[in-house]
């Protein structure tokens, strides 16, 4: 670990900035660019973490054990370069303990990859990659997806990306969330989470996009499933513990839902013998819905923003409750 010197920070009070990353280098260097006076200590492991909770004020992490805090006697915020704040959860936090997250990063991306497996789905373009290959012309009519439904289960940031991608496509956009409220105005209905089975069986595609917490994990188990139309395809893209793997893939091979496409997984990365990787009707990806290739640049920008807000004793934006998971 780099030791630094120490910084100023509200009202004169000198700080003790960490940053914890698989690239901290790269938001080291970012804060040394747009904060000259503030030289943070970089840990690249987890003693180096540890240890460095001792005394920072400030933190600036991805993942990490929670039980790593601990150690942290002084923190005050911490600032996750994720939009999950799941791996937080059960873990004993200071009430006062400011958590910030990386929501809204992800959302254009997310958008992008939602509309391209729909596009996928509907086209069944598995089927005719298949029939390319072995050189065979089968021609099978497809209905536009102006005629499609759109269920979204979580209506965030990511999930009104979605909902302004389907409208302009022309889909009927049904939503839930913890809330029930749509702040992007678009869905045609919404409802709390505890509606979601009486929309079910109205969905063509059901898009899981909610965090996960006690409410969600296992949220598709056998019976929701069971709700969906046979013809009805599920993408998640949340985290893999919303859905029962089990279920999904007796589903999938029993033929209760027509297929469907999961980003997420239990155990990342999926293990080679896991039996999804063959399912039918059923398309792996390996966790990369929101994988930007400026990531680091884009988390930076919240993060610089949020010193600027921190140093300053205003409030801070992307505020977070550990406890709900969001």
């Amino acid at each position: 670990m780099r030791t630094s010197a120490d910084r100023p920070g509200p009202r004169g009070e000198r700080l003790d900035l960490l940053v914890y990353s698989p690239k901290p280098d790269s938001y080291g260097e970012r804060i040394a660019q747009a904060f000259p006076d503030v030289a943070p200590r970089i840990a690249d492991t987890h003693d180096a973490l540890r240890r460095g909770l001792e005394t920072a004020d400030i933190l600036l992490a991805g993942r990490f054990p929670a039980e790593l805090l601990k150690e942290a006697r002084r923190l005050r915020w911490l600032q996750v370069t994720n939009a999950g704040v799941d791996f937080l959860s059960g873990a004993a936090l200071d009430p006062a303990l400011l958590v910030t997250n990386a929501r809204g990063v992800h959302a254009q991306l997310m958008a992008d990859y939602a509309m391209t497996v729909i596009g996928m789905l509907r086209w069944r373009l598995a089927r005719l990659l298949d029939q390319q290959r072995a050189r065979r012309w089968e021609q099978v009519p497809v209905a536009p997806l102006s005629r499609s439904t759109l269920f979204l289960v979580g209506l965030g940031a990511i999930g009104g990306a979605i909902a302004r991608r389907a409208k302009a496509a022309g889909m009927r956009v049904l939503a839930v969330s913890n809330s029930g409220i749509d702040r992007a105005g678009v869905a045609d209905r919404t409802g709390r989470l505890e509606d979601l089975d009486s929309f079910l069986p109205e969905a063509d595609f059901v898009v899981l996009v909610v965090p996960s917490t006690y409410r969600t994990r296992g949220l598709f188990d056998r019976a929701r499933l069971d709700r969906m139309k046979p013809s009805a395809f599920l993408i998640n893209m949340a985290r893999g513990d919303v859905v029962d793997e089990e279920a999904l893939l007796e589903a999938l091979e029993a033929g209760v839902i027509a297929g469907g496409v999961s980003d997420v997984f239990r155990t990342e990365p999926l293990p080679a013998d896991n039996p999804l990787w063959t399912a039918p009707n059923f398309i792996v990806t390996p966790h990369v819905s929101g994988f930007l290739p400026d990531y680091e640049e884009l988390v930076f920008a919240i993060f610089a923003e949020n010193l600027r807000a921190f140093r300053a004793g205003l409030p801070l934006t992307n505020r977070v409750d550990p406890a709900a998971g969001y």
